[in-house]
């Protein structure tokens, strides 16, 4: 059962910043309010109190005040790993998580924000999807948030909720499925075994190059799918 929620959702997209407020309860959410600002400033001292004032800008334009607040972060910034833990078992494995993810990063394990999914058991393993966000990346919206008096309830990588979105929609979503969410820069695909996403990536092409050039576009998704399957 969905509860009934006027949420406000926090996204920023470089020197923009977006909220949409939606409400929850049904299949799909439904958008009651969207306000977008451009943080406008002259030298790089000024980008935090610049970035603040446009928060605040989009926040006094809202005709509908969520009940709570959450924060997008964008997958651009965050790091996505598929790891099999050999073993079952949420305590063990939640534990085996960072020590599986750590030989392939490329900076320290202290400096990230993890959590994961798991995406099946199978054979005495557990298939996880681990999620990281750097530390210093959230810790610094984090601040921008507080300082306009803003508290989020949580923090979820932009994928999870739009493959979340995209499944919601799908009258049968077992086994394996893949989806291509395109954006105005870039894109992401997402791979989803029922109902957990398995594997995601982003893309190096946006709208136009979708329209434009089919042939690069189609190359990317089946090199993607290729990196999946191996």
């Amino acid at each position: 059962m969905l509860a009934k929620a006027k949420i406000g959702a926090i996204e920023f997209i470089g020197d923009e910043i977006r909220i949409a407020v939606v409400k929850t309860g049904k299949k799909l959410p439904q958008l009651l309010d969207l306000q977008v600002r451009q943080v406008t400033y002259e030298n790089e001292e000024e980008h935090f109190d610049a970035r603040v004032r446009a928060l605040n800008e989009a926040l006094d334009a809202l005709k509908v005040q969520p009940g709570s607040y959450v924060l997008c972060v964008p997958c651009t910034s965050s790091i996505v790993r598929a790891l099999t833990i050999p073993f079952k078992g949420m305590a063990r494995v939640s534990k085996a998580v960072p020590f599986e993810l750590e030989p392939h990063l490329a900076f320290p394990l202290e400096e990230l924000l993890l959590d994961f999914d798991v995406i099946r058991e199978v054979s005495g393993t557990t298939e996880v999807l681990a999620v990281g966000v750097r530390r210093n990346h959230l810790e610094e919206q984090l601040a921008i948030l507080g300082e306009a008096g803003v508290v989020v309830e949580m923090a979820a990588v932009d994928v999870m909720g739009m493959t979340a979105l995209w499944r919601a929609i799908q009258k049968n979503a077992k086994g394996l499925r893949a989806v291509l969410h395109v954006r105005g820069e870039n894109s992401v695909i997402a791979i989803t075994y029922n109902k957990a996403l398995a594997f995601s990536r982003i893309l190096h092409f946006g709208e136009a190059q979708v329209r434009g050039n089919p042939d690069l576009v189609s190359r990317e998704i089946q090199n993607t799918m290729r990196a999946f399957q191996a």
